[in-house]
C-alpha cells in the first residue's frame, strides 16, 4: 500500500494550492489525464478554449502576489466588458448601474422602483432567492433581467431557492451610481470587477486560456498523480481505494485527508458513514452546465468579455467571446465563441444543441452572415453551480463536521459545498497547507 502524511483528492486549483504547500508529504490524486479541474483550457487547430470562463478577482494581497509570482508578466490586467441583452435594449453589466443603455420608459421604471426599494428595509430578512432579488432590484428590474435570467440559470422555482447561500454576489445598488448610470453610462468608472486578470501567455505558447494557471500550480506539487480516480474511501483504516492506469490500488494517509471532491460524491465513496449524514448528503443538489465551443472563421466582433442572455426564447444564458481575454486564442482569421448552458441533471439533454446554439446566435446578432461556424464541441460541467435549498447549510453542517471528526477535511467549491472564486479557493488551500505543513512540522 503507498502511504502519505497528507492525501489529497481531486486536482482542482484547492488540491493543488494545498499540495503546493507540502512538498514530498503530500500525495495528489486526480482522476482525469489533465490537471485543474474546471479551470482548464484546450486547443483545436489552433482555437483555445476554457472549459468554463474565469477571471481572476483578487480578494487579498497575498494571494494575489503569490499568482503574480507565480505567472509573471504572463498574467494581465482583464477589465471586464460584459453586457446584458434584453428587450429593452443593450445594457452594460451590471445593468442597474448602466440604466441609460435601456429604452427610457424601461429605465425609468426601474429608477424609480430601485429608489422605491433603497428607501425600505435592508434586503437580508427575505423567504428566498426571488425574494431577495425583488428587494434588491424591484419589480421592473426584475421582470427584465433578474428573474429570467436566474431562471434559466437555476432551473427552478426561484422561491424554492434559500438566499443564504447567495448573497456573495448581490449587493443592494446604490441610489447615486444608479442616477450617474442613468446620465452617464457609457462612464469607464462603474467597470465590473475593475480588478480582472488573465494569463497572455507569448505566441506559439504550448497552453494558453486559464488553463495556464492549473499548469502552473501543478508544476509546483512534487507528488501529483494523474488518471487515478478514488473509486471507495475508508476512513476508519485511512485508506483510498483508487482505480490506476496499472489497475486497482490501495492509497493511505497517515495524518489528513483532504478532499475537494463533491460533498455528496464524497459520502458516497465512503464506508461507515452513519445515517443522517448519509441523509443529509442525499438532499445536496446541483446544476451542470453544458457549454458549446464554436469555432468560428471570419471578423472579429467587438463585443465585451461575455453578453447575457434573459429571454426564455435563447437556450443560452451567456455567449463568452474568448478572442476578447487573449487575441492569440485563434489565428488570426477567426475567434472561438463559448455558449452556455445550464441544465439539472434529471432533465435530459437536447438532441441538436450545438445546432439550436449556432441557430440563435445568429438570430441575436452574435454571429453575422459572413461568419462561418467550422464546427462545434460539446462541454459539460458537472458540477457546475450548488443549489442552497431549505435544510441545504445545515445539510453541509452535518456531513462537513462527520467528515471532520473522522480526518477528512473538505476544501474547495465542491468540497465545501459553497460559492466561492478561483482566487477564494486558492487562498483557502494555501491557509491550509500551510496550517498542515505547520502541524507537521510540530510533529516532527
Amino acid at each position: 500500500m503507498t502511504m502519505a502524511e497528507v492525501l489529497v483528492l481531486g486536482g482542482g486549483l484547492g488540491g493543488l494550492s494545498v499540495a503546493s504547500c507540502l512538498g514530498q508529504r503530500a500525495l495528489l490524486l486526480e482522476r482525469a489525464s489533465q490537471p485543474g479541474g474546471l479551470v482548464r483550457s484546450f486547443e483545436i487547430d489552433g482555437w483555445w478554449f476554457d472549459h468554463v470562463i474565469h477571471l481572476l478577482h483578487f480578494r487579498d494581497d497575498s494571494t494575489k502576489a503569490r499568482i503574480r509570482r507565480l505567472l509573471g508578466d504572463v498574467l494581465q490586467p482583464c477589465k471586464p466588458a460584459a453586457y446584458v441583452v434584453c428587450e429593452a435594449g443593450t445594457a452594460r453589466f451590471p445593468i442597474q448601474d448602466h440604466l441609460g443603455h435601456l429604452d427610457a420608459a424601461t429605465a425609468a421604471a426601474c429608477v424609480a422602483d430601485l429608489t422605491r426599494e433603497s428607501a425600505g428595509p435592508a434586503a437580508q430578512r427575505v423567504a428566498n432567492y426571488q425574494e431577495l432579488l425583488l428587494r434588491s432590484f424591484g419589480e421592473s428590474l426584475c421582470q427584465l433581467f433578474f428573474l429570467p435570467y436566474n431562471a434559466k440559470m437555476w432551473r427552478r422555482d426561484l422561491s424554492t431557492i434559500e438566499h443564504a447561500g447567495m448573497v456573495w454576489n448581490l449587493s443592494r445598488p446604490d441610489p447615486a451610481k444608479v442616477l450617474e448610470g442613468l446620465a452617464r453610462p457609457d462612464d469607464s468608472k462603474r467597470a465590473y470587477n475593475e480588478d480582472g486578470w488573465y494569463p497572455h501567455p507569448p505566441a506559439g505558447a504550448s497552453q494558453r486560456g486559464m488553463g495556464v494557471l492549473s499548469m502552473a500550480l501543478a508544476a509546483t506539487v512534487d507528488k501529483l498523480r494523474l488518471n487515478h480516480e478514488v473509486v471507495a474511501l475508508s476512513p476508519a483504516s485511512r485508506s483510498a481505494t483508487v482505480r490506476t492506469p496499472a489497475g486497482l490500488a490501495t492509497v493511505g494517509w497517515s495524518v489528513c485527508c483532504v478532499s475537494t471532491l463533491p460533498l455528496s460524491r464524497l459520502v458516497h465513496l465512503c464506508d461507515g458513514v452513519p445515517g443522517d449524514v448519509r441523509a443529509a448528503a442525499g438532499t445536496l443538489e446541483h446544476n451542470r452546465v453544458l457549454s458549446v465551443a464554436l469555432r468560428i472563421k471570419g471578423p472579429r466582433p467587438d463585443a465585451g468579455l461575455w453578453r447575457y442572455y434573459p429571454s426564455s426564447e435563447v437556450c443560452f444564458t451567456r455567449l463568452v467571446f474568448l478572442h476578447s481575454f487573449d487575441p492569440l486564442m485563434a489565428p488570426p482569421e477567426g475567434w472561438p465563441l463559448l455558449a452556455e448552458v445550464p441544465w439539472r441533471l434529471d432533465e435530459l439533454v437536447p438532441a441538436g444543441l450545438a445546432h439550436c446554439v449556432e441557430a440563435q446566435a445568429r438570430a441575436v446578432g452574435a454571429l453575422m452572415p459572413e461568419h462561418e461556424v467550422l464546427d462545434a464541441t460539446l462541454i459539460e460541467a458537472d458540477p457546475a453551480y450548488v443549489v442552497f435549498k431549505h435544510g441545504t447549510e445545515q445539510a453541509v453542517r452535518t456531513v462537513s463536521a462527520w467528515l471532520r471528526s473522522v480526518g477528512i477535511e473538505p476544501l474547495g467549491r465542491y468540497g465545501r459545498w459553497e460559492y466561492s472564486s478561483m482566487a477564494q479557493v486558492m487562498h483557502d488551500g494555501f491557509v491550509l497547507g500551510a496550517t498542515l505543513a505547520n502541524r507537521l512540522a510540530e510533529a516532527a
